[in-house]
């Protein structure tokens, strides 16, 4: 399922209009910097060859998720997504790792077309740049949905163990930094402007049942005119993909690729008074017949005691 997620929001942030938000939302706090009309698709395939002292070389293959390249008036940078469905602890390495092998391909591509290039010393010479080269900057975004709240490192610093002797070592190390979106935990929707608000809006209330259902109905216009990919992607982050056929032929509407996810969420809620009735209905069952009399009247209005019956009879 996992790998079902990952592919489905890659999917969804190939999409220019949905990667320019994301950026737009996390990093520019709604503002509109990111034009969709100027990303154009980059190779996210990292892989690069690397020569050891002996000059023999070795691969370093790494991939990742979303890649795109914009620029900002003259200026070009690459922008990059990558998707975490649970808290990882080197993600600060992983990401570090990601945008050096991108600055590495860089300098490489330009030593593949320096032939005939004019150097003006040894030292351009032998690393392949000139002075006045310059690299395209690379940002990587950590899009991370997972239910509970991202608690590792966000920068170098976080991960390394100093004494308090190394304080001055300390300020020598580069703190490198990632950029880290917890999508559960956003607190202006209103900075999305696709689908991913509602995407957002409905991890951020899938725990609290009332406070989803008031969140849609407050947000019904937006729910009720959802995108097929949009709606596809909100199932299945909620984990009913299971169901996905019969609840899109409940939300369809009139409108070509127009789907009410106001209607599928009413069959959802529905269902689940039902299971929940059922499930009462059957620890109610087995407490009669032994006679439990007092602990089924408790079950009636102790949370916890009806959570561990359930548990106790298998009723989950």
């Amino acid at each position: 399922m996992t790998q079902e997620k990952d592919l489905f929001i890659n999917q969804y942030l190939e999409d220019p209009e949905h990667f320019a938000d994301i950026y737009n939302g996390t990093v520019f706090q709604g503002k509109q910097i990111i034009n969709p009309d100027h990303l154009s698709s980059a190779d996210g395939d990292l892989s690069i060859l690397i020569p050891d002292k002996t000059g023999r070389k070795k691969a370093v293959r790494r991939y990742r998720d979303v890649v795109k390249k914009t620029h900002f008036g003259v200026q070009f940078a690459i922008l990059a997504c990558e998707n975490q469905t649970d808290v990882n602890y080197a993600m600060v390495i992983r990401s570090m790792l990601y945008d050096a092998l991108n600055y590495t391909r860089q300098v490489q591509d330009i030593k593949s077309a320096g032939d005939g290039r004019h150097y003006k010393n040894s030292g351009e010479f032998l690393s392949g740049m000139c002075k006045s080269d310059k690299l395209v900057p690379v940002v990587t975004l950590v899009v991370y949905i997972g239910k509970q709240p991202w608690d590792a490192g966000n920068c170098l610093h976080d991960l390394l163990s100093f004494a308090p002797e190394m304080n001055e070592l300390k300020a020598m190390i580069p703190n490198y930094t990632i950029n880290v979106l917890d999508a559960r935990r956003i607190d202006q929707l209103d900075q999305y402007h696709t689908g991913l608000r509602e995407i957002f809006g409905a991890l951020k209330y899938a725990e609290d049942k009332h406070g989803i259902t008031r969140h849609i109905k407050e947000n019904q216009k937006r729910f009720s005119q959802l995108d097929l990919q949009t709606f596809e992607l909100i199932h299945l982050l909620l984990g009913e993909s299971d169901r996905l056929d019969t609840l899109k032929n409940i939300a369809v509407t009139d409108k070509k690729g127009v789907f009410n996810m106001c209607k599928a969420f009413d069959d959802i809620r529905e269902e689940g008074i039902l299971k929940g009735e059922n499930r009462f209905a059957a620890l109610s069952r087995y407490l009669l017949q032994e006679n439990r009399i007092k602990d089924l009247m408790q079950a009636t209005t102790d949370l916890a005691e009806r959570n561990r019956l359930y548990q106790q009879y298998h009723l989950f």
